[in-house]
């Protein structure tokens, strides 16, 4: 019997821990998502990235000019 209730409460003090946890307490309903393209009218800044690799797009690391196929 003592085996059942230790069992029983810790089944229940888990339930009440991921209800905390990953329960919606209305926090996430009052955040609204912005979208990436709202961002950049808003800030007027588009970042973006390259990737430099063999034959695509090369950079000589003595002057900092690019080339390759993909270099436009």
């Amino acid at each position: 019997m003592r085996t059942f209730l230790i069992v029983l409460l810790s089944v229940g003090l888990s339930l009440i821990a991921g209800s905390f946890m990953f329960g919606n307490n209305g926090y996430e309903q009052s955040i609204q998502k912005e979208t990436a393209f709202e961002r950049v009218m808003r800030t007027g800044v588009m970042k973006c990235g390259y990737l430099p690799s063999a034959t695509y797009l090369d950079i000589d690391p003595n002057t900092g000019d690019m080339s390759g196929i993909v270099y436009d």
